[in-house]
């Protein structure tokens, strides 16, 4: 029988790489708590003593029943420790074991952990490693949020991660932690990592894991969750959407609080219509239909479908399969950009080189596709300005080309007449500021 103070250690309930947890009952108080020490103990130096109270700070000042209440922290023969709640039951790593849960079940689990945030959030506690290791299930299948080794307070900055490591568990961590961007660091960030666990629970894998951790950090940064239908087909589509809302790359995309994101979870438990939607994918599909429709308008309006007509309808069609062609080709070298960049941890390359498929993809596909890549694949390098160049460049000088020919080889032709006129008119100032936002919206990435 093994004593510390005014606890009995009876057996370790878990050990990380920081601390180490045991059951210990109280002996003053006649109760059992789960004691918490650092895993070095007196040997422990000041970084891992100051993060070891910030954890014990963070949770003390949160009374909430989806989160594991702190009661006491102290010192005793020179080591650090807290105690806090007993939750009899595993932790939801080990509740899901790789294999989905009930997606009522998922969607109660998700709702609950995120009122816990909402909760931990106005008291100006940010958890920043939230994963199902953190989360235990306690007896009555109600989560509990624990181990806030990472956390932050608004009102009380640490500073021990202020440096630009990254620091976290890769599967579940932001875009923006992912990065070493802590100025971008928020509320959002642990939504992000909310959709991360729901996508496990729905799907028994996270949304993001390769054979290493720098690999799985280019996945989280670069590449979009695999849809959680193609992993579990029985995951509705609303339940769908709130959990790709969630991991969204950009932090304003994803929920506003963590409130609005459990509201949506209860709208789909009460079967009732869900806020969130696919936004970015409505608004491409919303955009290619409405440059087709365009075309073809200008084709239909002269009344004259021929076979002159038909090659400009089959050119656009061409360039959206063709653009999305080089999009996946050249998917990998993106992927290879953003790992450079979070190996060497720099927030700008220092000698930016465009990847030649894109190169290809300029001079083969001048039009709003070709620039869309161009944008994608600048996005690492940070070429903002040169990309806004480029892009209007090569829209005016497609544009001149295009009515050169119209006007020198095809004066008689109203069809392509009209078409240049749509493409002046609608094509173009449509672009040029699109190409801008675009621009602005790679730009609060890097």
């Amino acid at each position: 029988m093994h004593y510390f103070g005014d606890y009995e250690l009876l057996g370790e309930l878990a050990r990380g790489g920081m601390g180490v947890v045991y059951r210990a009952p109280q002996v003053s108080l006649k109760r059992v708590v789960a004691l918490k020490m650092i895993l070095t103990g007196k040997f422990a130096n000041e970084a891992e003593v100051q993060r070891f109270r910030v954890e014990a700070e963070a949770a003390a000042n949160l009374q909430h029943p989806n989160i594991v209440a702190i009661h006491e922290i102290g010192e005793h023969e020179g080591q650090q420790y807290f105690s806090m709640d007993y939750v009899q039951g595993p932790n939801l790593a080990a509740v899901i074991q790789g294999k989905p849960l009930g997606i009522r079940r998922a969607a109660e689990l998700a709702k609950a952990m995120a009122e816990a945030i909402h909760y931990a959030h106005q008291r100006g506690v940010l958890h920043r490693d939230l994963k199902p290791q953190n989360v235990l299930v306690d007896e009555r299948d109600q989560p509990r949020i624990t181990d806030f080794g990472l956390a932050k307070q608004k009102e009380n900055e640490s500073g021990l991660t202020q440096t630009g490591a990254v620091m976290g568990t890769p599967s579940y961590m932001p875009p923006e932690q992912a990065v070493g961007r802590q100025d971008l660091i928020g509320p959002q960030s642990d939504i992000y990592s909310l959709g991360a666990v729901l996508y496990e629970m729905l799907t028994g894998r996270p949304p993001f894991k390769a054979e290493n951790s720098v690999a799985t950090l280019r996945q989280v940064v670069d590449a979009p969750p695999m849809r959680s239908t193609k992993l579990n087909e029985e995951v509705p589509l609303d339940i769908e959407t709130i959990c790709l809302k969630c991991l969204e790359k950009e932090g304003p995309a994803r929920y506003a609080t963590a409130r609005a994101l459990a509201e949506d979870l209860d709208r789909f438990l009460r079967q009732q219509p869900i806020l969130a939607r696919p936004i970015m994918s409505a608004v491409v599909c919303g955009f290619g239909v409405w440059l087709l429709f365009m075309t073809i308008a200008a084709v239909v309006w002269e009344g004259d479908l021929s076979g002159k007509s038909l090659p400009i309808i089959m050119a656009l069609i061409s360039t959206w399969v063709g653009g999305a062609y080089f999009w996946q080709v050249t998917r990998e070298q993106t992927s290879l950009s953003y790992g450079l960049r979070l190996e060497h941890n720099q927030k700008k390359p220092e000698s930016p080189r465009w990847p030649m498929s894109t190169r290809l993809a300029i001079v083969l596909f001048p039009g709003i596709i070709a620039l869309m890549l161009v944008a994608y694949f600048a996005q690492p390098a940070g070429l903002k300005e040169t990309l806004t160049q480029w892009a209007v460049g090569w829209i005016y000088i497609s544009a001149f080309a295009f009515s050169f020919k119209a006007r020198t080889k095809e004066p008689r032709n109203h069809n392509m007449n009209t078409s240049v006129k749509v493409w002046f008119q609608g094509i173009i100032p449509f672009s040029v500021k699109f190409i801008s936002l675009q621009g602005q919206f790679f730009h609060r990435l890097r």
